[in-house]
């Protein structure tokens, strides 16, 4: 068959050629009609555009839960996050939290293993801009977690204890340049020390943060349900808003709509639930299960008292009066022996160093879920041409 380069895709000009075979025409546009379902359909089932559940790999345990809270426009959330049994090194896994800007898109705070080293990381999907001034981190165009994630995410080298306590907190800045200015950090009730991941600008329609959130874990390289064991124990979220601060009104166990079964939480009262994953951890709350259906008064995972607050609030400026502004090593591999830069590659942060990289892959592949409903429209299109052709 003769190649014809100039036969376009659209229907209306295919007729409008003159003298050009028809057949050739309508298998073209067949076979573009194909191509595009297969990748657009594989895309967004296995990401969904800016997924409403932050799992990203739909092959390992997850244990989400959804937080629901009662007031749109917060300028600051955080939860609290303890982990109780990981790997300290050796793995890639994450714990974190996601979060729901007023226009739709999302971001995340989190830390985990990425490889050897301990590290910290944020997002937010259809960013402008990140910098980090941390000298064990980076910043870098991309969301890594996934195989093509549009935004700009951090990481930083953070060396977190088991049994010990930290709030994972993401609050506005006054604006800059025309941008709304978030910035990302940990604070480590032990060391009483707080540690700036980055700052991420967005554009101003992202405008507060809204209703919807959730907490998570992501086994990223993991290929099954088969996975390490793991238990963290997440409390004490919390939003500022000048309409007044509060804790989540509902939260519910859906475990991100996985299939894996390896996963559970376990409500434990005062806001707190423990998120236990992996080989032979036996679920007793079902999905879809609500562990709490109205706000309930938090307790604190580090001192296990009541309490209201963690942070003060500035309703006048609605910008968030964040603990500590000051990058604090907080027990991290010190500058001298780390890359001063990660930059942070399609499925791996790479360092200008010798030192060993962390490794943070993407999920590889698409589902075949995914492959066979790609195929399915594909043949359909298809299907549709030719039965114009015989008729």
């Amino acid at each position: 068959m003769v190649d014809h380069p100039q036969c376009p895709t659209h229907s209306h000009h295919c007729h409008a050629l003159m003298g050009l075979d028809e057949r050739i025409c309508l298998n073209r546009r067949a076979t573009f009609a194909f191509v595009v379902s297969l990748l657009l359909v594989g895309v967004l089932l296995q990401v969904g555009a800016h997924p409403a559940y932050a799992h990203f790999n739909t092959l390992a345990p997850d244990t989400d839960v959804q937080l629901l809270w009662p007031l749109n426009d917060s300028y600051s959330m955080s939860v609290d996050l303890k982990v109780i049994r990981a790997p300290e090194s050796g793995a890639s896994i994450f714990w974190g939290f996601q979060f729901t800007f007023m226009n739709g898109e999302k971001g995340f705070i989190a830390f985990g293993i990425g490889g050897m080293p301990k590290v910290a990381t944020m997002g937010v999907f259809d960013a402008t801009n990140a910098t980090t001034s941390n000298p064990t981190g980076g910043c870098t165009a991309g969301i890594s977690f996934l195989r093509s994630g549009n935004g700009y995410q951090c990481f930083i080298i953070y060396d977190w204890n088991l049994g010990s306590n930290y709030q994972l907190q993401f609050s506005r800045l006054p604006d800059s340049g025309g941008n709304e200015q978030w910035q990302g950090s940990i604070y480590d009730y032990s060391a009483n020390s707080s540690t700036t991941i980055g700052d991420i600008s967005v554009s101003p329609a992202y405008d507060q943060l809204g209703t919807n959130s959730s907490t998570w874990d992501e086994y990223s390289t993991a290929a099954s349900c088969n996975t390490t064991p793991t238990s963290v124990i997440f409390s004490h979220p919390y939003a500022l808003n000048a309409g007044g601060n509060h804790a989540p009104t509902k939260a519910e166990a859906t475990y991100g709509g996985n299939v894996c079964q390896d996963s559970n939480v376990q409500y434990l009262g005062g806001g707190a639930y423990q998120a236990d994953a992996g080989s032979n951890v036996t679920r007793t709350t079902p999905p879809q299960t609500w562990i709490w259906t109205q706000e309930p008064q938090l307790v604190s995972e580090n001192s296990g008292s009541s309490s209201t607050s963690t942070t003060s609030a500035t309703p006048s400026s609605n910008i968030a009066s964040t603990t500590s502004s000051t990058t604090v090593s907080n027990g991290a591999t010190s500058s001298s022996s780390i890359a001063t830069s990660i930059q942070v590659q399609t499925s791996t942060i790479v360092t200008s160093s010798n030192t060993t990289p962390l490794a943070v892959p993407t999920i590889p592949g698409f589902p075949w879920e995914s492959i066979i409903s790609g195929l399915i429209i594909g043949l359909t299109a298809l299907a549709m041409a030719r039965r114009r052709m015989e008729n």
